[in-house]
């Protein structure tokens, strides 16, 4: 075991910082053993973040036959890792992250094109959104954060109604958010929009202690 992951064990220890337009400072960390990814405020990869997503994507059945995958917002790629290895989805993921220093780090220090079929966009996820036309997905996951927060811009009827029209017939959507950022009062009104475009949805709240989850299918 090396030394940096023995003592994260006692304490957090910081290997590397990167400089980001978007977000920051961000940090490569060791943690309980692990590398993850920080801002300065939050996980943002590789840490309590995982274990959010995983648990969104546990209740709403996801199932490795899903033939397409979009994802919103790529960190440094954990959710990817999750998928390839706990859920054994070996399916297409198109990723679409705004910011080319997660880009970077995520092929660079955790190495996530390891896990192809992989396509990374380096786009807004709005603008990619409203140009997509003849692609449709069985799964969108939007994990969409400028630090610790969704750009209001993700959270709009627009948004919502570009992603309902881009999901497959009986196709899933998992949002997340932060509790501390996000109140829950926008959150439900995100799930009444959805809800009047005949999606079937539900909140889960309080995952991890930290996140609310909204998940909808549409009909």
């Amino acid at each position: 075991m090396s030394f940096k992951k023995w003592v994260s064990y006692l304490l957090p220890w910081r290997e590397k910082t990167y400089e980001s337009p978007f977000s920051g400072r961000l940090e490569i960390n060791w943690q309980q053993g692990k590398r993850v990814l920080d801002t300065a405020n939050s996980n943002y990869s590789y840490g309590s973040l995982q274990q959010i997503l995983q648990r969104g994507l546990q209740e709403a059945n996801f199932q490795p036959t899903a033939s397409n995958l979009l994802l919103l917002g790529l960190g440094g790629g954990s959710l990817i890792e999750t998928l390839r290895l706990h859920f054994d989805y070996q399916g297409l993921i198109t990723c679409v992250e705004i910011d080319p220093v997660v880009i970077q780090i995520a092929r660079e220090e955790f190495h996530i094109e390891r896990f192809a079929p992989l396509t990374i966009i380096c786009d807004d996820a709005t603008a990619y959104a409203a140009r997509t036309e003849s692609q449709l997905f069985d799964w969108i996951i939007a994990d969409i954060f400028i630090g610790d927060t969704v750009p209001k811009a993700c959270t709009q009827p627009d948004f919502l109604q570009q992603l309902t029209r881009l999901l497959a017939d009986g196709g899933k959507l998992l949002f997340n958010t932060m509790q501390t950022t996000f109140p829950i009062a926008e959150l439900i009104a995100m799930e009444a929009y959805l809800q009047q475009n005949n999606l079937k949805t539900r909140i889960l709240r309080h995952v991890e202690h930290t996140n609310n989850l909204l998940l909808a299918e549409k009909n």
